[in-house]
């Protein structure tokens, strides 16, 4: 039960009035809408923005979650789904004029899951600590976001592409024309996300309809590869509609299906895609339409369609572990055998497979498959994407290797968005559960963490303008923070995996 207190402060948006609540130190504006409701004829539409309301609309809870089948990783939310889903939540020290810096954040799922509802996620600590304006909203994942069925023989026009993105750009734009009256700066947004939250970021870096919506961008634990070419889109949208019972020829019976008749289907192709169809890819995502992405946002963004916006970017040491070491169904979306790892190289024969296995000697022990997965699949990736910008823009890689003695004993190491709670001083949700927090070191490490990243979000620069501990990154150097108990800073240390990887780039976009 939320025991907030309300607060009778009430916003003035462009597009209605929102009464609001505070929470401790922060107030906060919570399930805003900012799109129509993708239903009936918007149904697999662009997003629209929202016409407005009349009065005061109250803003005291979340909205519910996209559709999307039951979680299989992280936090299970009872939150109900629906497609009336595109709602805006801001937290704010005050809506008092001051034009703070504005943090958006973006979440993950692997496009096929998440809500901005969920508990990791909550802004209030980082924006009250560093009086900044945090601001999360949701957007279409699965089926109703990123299923390209426009190519379908029988779509005749009824389908758009990339509709989770142009939720994104939605979203920018309503933060553009009203963060000001919640004491925000919309000169002043950076973007934040993590998994394809990142790799989301990364393609708003690509987009030039989201050009101009923000300045600073930060990038974690993103699949940088995750942008399927149209040929690609086309076999994953077929592979749908025979998991629905549909015929290409009659897609647009899609348009009047109950929305429950699709989350089956959804979660059998979370289930065997990367390992029936594209190891080391995923179910769903954005797709390269030649409108809002030109190409992949590894070459997009190395051609300079992101020139002047700082980034920093980063993942875990141990990306892969919770994805390849848990073996029951719905808990490996990424290989963990060697029929998988084969199968990849029968697919990408322009790999040298002896090269690239001479990268792990113990191959193909569990150990050695999380280890590849997270190279294929995170690292190798997001080194092309800060060796593209950091020609455009001051860049800062990191990598978080921080492993509590809990996550060592269950062999998790620091996996995939470890560093999230730290960032957002936030160590509720998953995290919790997990029981993963050593407390001490929490404090600690936590406090360094929010610190560089409000420096970045404020100057550009996770040092803030002072003697510089982080420096920025360069195809010279490559020089990566490495957050633990005791930080650090390495120079190339993606070095072995980069030169023996040669050739994955090929592998990024079709298949």
């Amino acid at each position: 039960m939320d025991t907030a207190v309300q607060d009778d402060t009430i916003v003035k948006t462009k597009v209605g009035s929102v009464k609001g609540s505070r929470v401790g130190g922060c107030y906060r504006w919570l399930g805003i809408p900012y799109g129509k409701p993708p239903v009936g004829d918007l149904r697999f539409r662009k997003t629209q923005p929202h016409e407005g309301w009349e009065g005061v609309r109250e803003a005291l809870d979340f909205g519910p979650r996209p559709p999307q089948p039951q979680q299989p990783i992280g936090p299970v939310e009872d939150r109900p789904i629906s497609e009336d889903c595109l709602h805006i939540n801001v937290w704010s020290p005050a809506p008092d004029g001051k034009k703070r810096p504005v943090l958006v954040h973006i979440y993950g799922g692997a496009f096929t899951m998440g809500a901005a509802s969920q508990e990791s996620y909550d802004l209030s600590v980082l924006a009250g600590k560093g009086d900044i304006v945090g601001v999360s909203f949701n957007y279409r994942v699965g089926v109703f976001g990123f299923m390209d069925f426009s190519q379908m023989s029988g779509a005749g026009g009824r389908f758009d592409t990339n509709c989770g993105m142009w939720d994104q750009i939605e979203a920018l734009k309503w933060i553009r024309d009203n963060i000001e009256a919640f004491g925000g700066d919309p000169e002043e947004v950076t973007l934040i996300g993590q998994s394809a939250g990142g790799s989301s970021v990364l393609c708003l870096m690509a987009a030039p309809q989201a050009k101009g919506l923000f300045k600073r961008a930060i990038s974690e634990n993103a699949v940088a590869n995750c942008a399927y070419t149209q040929k690609s889109a086309k076999i994953n949208a077929l592979g749908m509609l025979g998991l629905i019972g549909v015929d290409e020829s009659d897609v647009q019976k899609l348009c009047d299906m109950p929305m429950e008749s699709f989350l089956p289907a959804a979660g059998e192709m979370f289930d065997s895609h990367a390992r029936e169809v594209r190891p080391y890819g995923w179910a769903m995502g954005p797709v390269v339409d030649n409108e809002l992405l030109a190409d992949t946002a590894i070459e997009c963004i190395a051609g300079g369609s992101a020139a002047g916006v700082p980034l920093l970017i980063g993942d875990c040491h141990d990306e892969a572990s919770m994805f390849v070491s848990f073996r029951g169904k719905r808990m490996s979306p990424l290989p963990n055998k060697k029929e998988l790892v084969e199968k990849f190289f029968e697919l990408n024969p322009s790999i040298d497979k002896e090269k690239f296995l001479a990268l792990y000697p113990d191959y193909p022990s569990n150990a050695s498959l999380v280890k590849i997965a997270a190279d294929l699949s995170f690292h190798i990736h997001n080194v092309y994407v800060a060796d593209g910008q950091s020609k455009h823009a001051p860049v800062f890689a990191f990598r978080f290797d921080y492993a509590p003695p809990v996550a060592k004993i269950m062999k998790l190491g620091a996996c995939h968005c470890a560093q999230m709670a730290y960032v957002y001083g936030n160590f509720g949700g998953a995290m919790a559960m997990l029981g993963l927090m050593a407390k001490k070191q929490q404090g600690i490490l936590s406090g360094r963490m929010m610190a560089m990243w409000l420096n970045f979000i404020k100057h550009g620069d996770p040092n803030g303008g002072s003697a510089e501990g982080w420096p920025a990154y360069d195809t010279e150097d490559r020089a990566t923070y490495i957050f633990n108990k005791t930080d650090s800073v390495e120079n190339d240390p993606s070095r072995e995996i980069r030169e023996g990887l040669e050739g994955v780039r090929q592998y990024v976009a079709d298949y």
